[in-house]
């Protein structure tokens, strides 16, 4: 990886402060190793590509809410989300409210390959930096 997440997120908090003077960047809280692993661990057998519908396509053009693209794919996230910018090896947990809200403070496209779930871990979601977002469902 060419950068640290660290990094990163401070990049992405620096620009969120700009955009929206007087506000705070969403709070989130990266998981530990163990708690990553575990994570991994669940989704791994199902979080394939070959799996992968695609619910939504465009995010990269237009500032399209994605909770109605999971909704109508029948996906209905925890009240946390965790997700991931290096494939699941840091994971962060924000709630549902922050995360869809601020989607776009945290996805960047052309940049950003995104993989989303919840603490279910009976779904997965992969926004690509070309803004395509695949669904993968446990079976």
């Amino acid at each position: 990886m060419l950068y640290s997440l660290g990094v990163l997120y401070d990049f992405k908090r620096q620009h969120f402060e700009r955009d929206n003077p007087g506000q705070m960047f969403p709070a989130y809280v990266t998981l530990n190793e163990s708690a990553c692993k575990a994570v991994r661990d669940r989704v791994s057998p199902f979080a394939s590509m070959k799996q992968a519908i695609t619910i939504a396509s465009g995010l990269d053009e237009a500032d399209i809410p994605i909770e109605p693209a999971l909704t109508a794919a029948g996906v209905h996230p925890g009240l946390d989300i965790l997700f991931s910018l290096d494939g699941y090896d840091t994971l962060m947990r924000m709630g549902r409210d922050d995360f869809f809200s601020h989607f776009y403070h945290l996805w960047y496209p052309v940049s950003d390959d995104m993989c989303l779930c919840d603490d279910s871990a009976e779904w997965v979601v992969f926004v690509s930096h070309i803004g395509e977002m695949y669904l993968m469902r446990a079976p």
